[in-house]
């Protein structure tokens, strides 16, 4: 008779690398699909029903910048994302992680009357490296499990001083909003998530030892870390060991920066 086959180990504590993976896995994709639903499902009213749009679809918004729509909203992040706000702010993405966001580093910390950090008298102090969701305003993208991609329009906030219109469509919406590599981004990203839970799965059924260290490893905090938050979320160290350790030149744009990211990402599951 052969060996009797290994049966994967059942955590049951939050403590345990498999439970935290998963617990992390969920808030990690509930971000992702802010970030693709955009500000419409962060918002009291949410997206309004009716028939999907495509990039086909005439649209337009033009902005007032009245600013209704920078409070009381929860603003996921993914590392792309943070690398530019952090790269704007002039911070390291471990400082920015650590000041600046909340929920284990997926979110966007908010001042205590719900306003957006960065919001200041002249409107937002980030522009040209604010989130999707804020590029995305008043569209909702969607994906569908095959793939497909839909939009969908958002309820104005309150007292919005924009302008809808179908002038153009959303696709020039897109453009005019710089969306297209933040876009990508939650691609890239969500297709690495992806590959980390295959990965997990697949070795918790051979030896669920392996499968506990890649949890940890994708889980737990750098040792640098002042604060809880899953240490590959942290772009800078990770990229900065990456390349150390092969003798590469540190990319100096998040675009570049991101390929290392996730180059390393996808090392540390081989090498556990």
């Amino acid at each position: 008779m052969g060996r009797p086959r290994r049966q994967p180990r059942t955590p049951q504590s939050q403590n345990d690398p498999l439970v935290r993976y998963h617990l992390l896995r969920r808030g990690l994709l509930e971000r992702a699909a802010t970030s693709e639903k955009g500000i419409s499902f962060m918002t009291a009213s949410g997206h309004i029903p009716g028939r999907k749009l495509s990039r086909r679809t005439p649209f337009s918004f033009s902005c007032a910048r009245c600013c209704r729509c920078c409070s009381n909203k929860i603003i996921r992040l993914n590392p792309f994302e943070t690398a530019r706000l952090s790269r704007n702010l002039g911070m390291s993405t471990s400082r920015f992680l650590q000041s600046h966001t909340e929920a284990g580093g997926t979110a966007l910390r908010r001042n205590p009357d719900g306003a957006c950090p960065f919001l200041s008298a002249g409107g937002c102090a980030v522009y040209p490296d604010r989130p999707l969701v804020c590029r995305l305003y008043p569209l909702g993208r969607h994906v569908a499990g095959d793939g497909r991609e839909s939009f969908s329009r958002s309820v104005l906030d309150p007292g919005c001083e924009g302008a809808l219109g179908r002038k153009g469509g959303v696709q020039g919406y897109l453009d005019s909003q710089g969306a297209g590599p933040f876009v990508a981004a939650v691609v890239r990203y969500l297709a690495l998530s992806g590959r980390i839970i295959r990965e997990l799965r697949r070795r918790s059924e051979i030896d669920a030892d392996a499968a506990g260290r890649i949890a940890a490893a994708c889980v737990e905090p750098h040792s640098d870390s002042a604060v809880s938050r899953p240490g590959w979320l942290d772009m800078d160290p990770v990229v900065r060991k990456y390349c150390s350790t092969r003798g590469l030149a540190i990319p100096d744009d998040p675009e570049g920066k991101m390929t290392m990211h996730i180059l390393a990402v996808e090392e540390m599951l081989l090498n556990h």
